[in-house]
């Protein structure tokens, strides 16, 4: 059985209905979805640029290394450990 089962239509006009979809494609989100924040009291965000998926997953990858830099110094006790404290 669906989650959602109440059913909501309404009316627009051509300059409602443009400037809806506008902040809908904006956000990023669906158009069900947006109207979902906006019921529940939520601002919707807008969706972060193109490239920003393509930084966090660079990030991701040079933080991944420098733990598996640092795990490698603490096995070889390759670390001053007295000059860190």
């Amino acid at each position: 059985m669906r989650k959602r089962n109440v059913h909501i239509q309404f009316w627009l006009d051509k300059k409602e209905a443009e400037a809806f979809q506008k902040k809908v494609k904006k956000s990023g989100l669906s158009r069900e979805a947006y109207l979902r924040h906006l019921v529940n009291g939520l601002e919707p965000q807008d969706a972060p640029p193109p490239d920003y998926y393509a930084m966090m997953r660079e990030l991701h990858g040079i933080g991944n290394n420098l733990n598996q830099i640092a795990a490698k110094a603490h096995t070889l006790n390759a670390l001053d450990v007295q000059r860190y404290d």
